[in-house]
């Protein structure tokens, strides 16, 4: 398993947000069903554009 960080930036609202996956596929969900949750987002293009987006910060460590 890996732990996978990111920051969520979404409807004026900033959180970092933490998720330990299999794989980096797996946290992506995670980070969109994150994002569609605690920021209210409705139109799944914006969530896939934030995630897009936030993956730049994403940091893959082995505990």
């Amino acid at each position: 398993m890996s732990r996978f960080r990111f920051r969520c930036r979404s409807t004026g609202k900033e959180c970092d947000y933490e998720v330990i996956a299999k794989t980096r596929e797996e946290a992506e969900e995670h980070a969109r069903a994150h994002s569609q949750r605690f920021h209210e987002m409705q139109d799944s293009t914006s969530i896939t554009d934030l995630v897009n987006r936030s993956l730049e910060e994403v940091e893959d460590y082995r505990d």
